[in-house]
């Protein structure tokens, strides 16, 4: 049975439970203690009760992996009618992918889910991890949140629309194409920006994206191999031999980031790198995002667009975004090419603005 407020801390590892060793920072065992015993006495009615269970091994998010995102989202599965909300500590540098996985792995569940880390350790004197747990905290076990949000320094996000934008400053995320879920400061105040929900609903049912039943995870036990998922940058003066080295008919989709409004070398100048896209199309999901941090891919735009190429629209899709929602489509759901590319260019979780559907 659910306790009404209560909140599972799930420690993954990652800046916040770090500390000092020769070899630089790593993960603190003993960070769980730490936390109990500085925030456990605090008497405040919005601050619930807590548990904390710590993963094993645990990681710099640098070593985080989709298996890892199983872990966490069977966690979550296995205590989702014990605990109102989950409280996530992760590190920084992979944070945005694992808040847009579990946006889409945990899309059937109705519990809280917040990540969090910081920039600073908790056991530096000067650092923001205490703030951004202790809100993580007071907003899981208060509120309802209908989705994956990610916290920090003052900001809850929607998990599928962020990504790490600065390496050093405590205002490290920014969801560029998405307003905040909340005003936070004196008062948290939050926006509801959930009129998705119902209409999402509907197109999971009808797409039979499997949302409710007990988690389904991105890997088998059995599979030796996981799919081939890649990220291409483009770049002035990519070689059509490199991009056909690199999308293999193994790799079963691609990322492009793509410049401006999803543009590239045209056919008319560059016919071998054209080519080696389009054939690449044929076995491959080729989905476009652009590198500029706001704004939206529009194949019908330019002339140097590539959707001539075969290469699907990511609309303002993150790369975090369209990343995860491959995993999620080819590995969790088991659909063949064509499934994959509609289902990419449709708004599943709130992951893209749903006028471009």
């Amino acid at each position: 049975m659910t306790v009404l407020n209560k909140v599972l801390i799930i420690y993954t590892g990652g800046t916040i439970g770090m500390m000092q060793t020769p070899k630089g920072y790593e993960p603190d065992q003993n960070f769980p203690d730490k936390i109990r015993t500085d925030i456990s006495p605090i008497e405040d009615a919005q601050m619930p009760e807590f548990d904390i269970l710590s993963m094993d091994p645990l990681l710099d998010s640098s070593n985080m992996n989709p298996q890892n995102w199983d872990k966490i989202a069977k966690i979550i599965d296995e205590n989702r009618r014990k605990y109102k909300g989950f409280v996530i500590l992760h590190g920084t540098d992979t944070m945005a992918y694992t808040a847009s996985a579990l946006g889409f792995m945990l899309s059937g569940i109705n519990n809280n889910v917040i990540i969090t880390g910081s920039q600073v350790p908790f056991s530096r004197l000067r650092n923001d991890a205490r703030e951004n747990l202790i809100s993580s905290l007071i907003i899981c076990g208060n509120y309802s949140i209908p989705e994956v949000a990610l916290y920090f320094n003052n900001k809850l996000l929607r998990g599928c629309r962020t990504t790490k934008t600065d390496a050093s400053a405590f205002d490290a995320f920014e969801s560029p194409n998405f307003p905040p879920l909340a005003d936070i400061g004196v008062d948290i105040n939050l926006k509801r920006q959930w009129s998705y929900s119902i209409h999402l609903k509907k197109e999971l049912i009808q797409n039979k994206l499997k949302r409710t039943k007990p988690i389904e995870y991105f890997r088998h036990e059995k599979q030796k191999t996981p799919d081939e998922i890649a990220v291409l940058k483009l770049f002035p003066g990519i070689s059509a031999r490199f991009v056909e080295h690199f999308i293999t008919e193994e790799v079963k989709g691609v990322v492009i980031e793509a410049y401006g409004a999803g543009n590239g070398p045209t056919k008319s100048v560059n016919p071998e790198l054209f080519t080696a896209l389009k054939n690449a199309s044929e076995h491959t999901v080729l989905i476009a995002v652009t590198q500029c941090l706001r704004g939206s891919v529009h194949l019908d735009s330019y002339a140097a667009s590539l959707k001539a190429a075969g290469v699907i629209s990511g609309h303002d899709m993150t790369l975090e975004a369209a990343v995860t929602k491959l995993y999620y489509l080819i590995s969790k759901q088991g659909y063949n090419l064509e499934k994959v590319k509609s289902l990419m260019e449709k708004n599943l979780i709130g992951e893209m603005e749903s006028s471009t559907n």
